[in-house]
């Protein structure tokens, strides 16, 4: 498996959550809604979720393992550094005009 594109939409004003993310994946399937979040240890990838019934959120998609976990969340955070510094750099470039 190979994620080809990533695309972030970065958001402002919601406290933790810091960006809406969509990834494809072998350039054949699209994961849409994962979450980037601000947690208590660092930045984390939470998966599109749903309220059940009983008030609990249950992942629609989800990893079925920790490799694949991890690869996923690692190059989301990345692009979505990625984003934030690019965001940075034209925010500083305007400020000095």
């Amino acid at each position: 498996m190979e994620i080809t594109k990533v695309n972030i939409y970065k958001i402002s004003g919601k406290d933790n959550l810091k960006a809406f993310a969509s990834i494809n994946i072998d350039d054949e399937l699209v994961i849409k809604n994962l979450k980037v979040v601000e947690g208590k240890k660092g930045l984390f990838v939470s998966y599109p979720a749903e309220k059940g019934n009983d008030g609990e959120y249950y992942d629609q998609v989800y990893p079925l393992n920790k490799d694949t976990r991890d690869y996923i969340s690692e190059t989301i955070i990345e692009a979505y550094e990625k984003e934030d510094a690019k965001s940075d750099q034209k925010a500083s470039r305007r400020s000095k005009k």
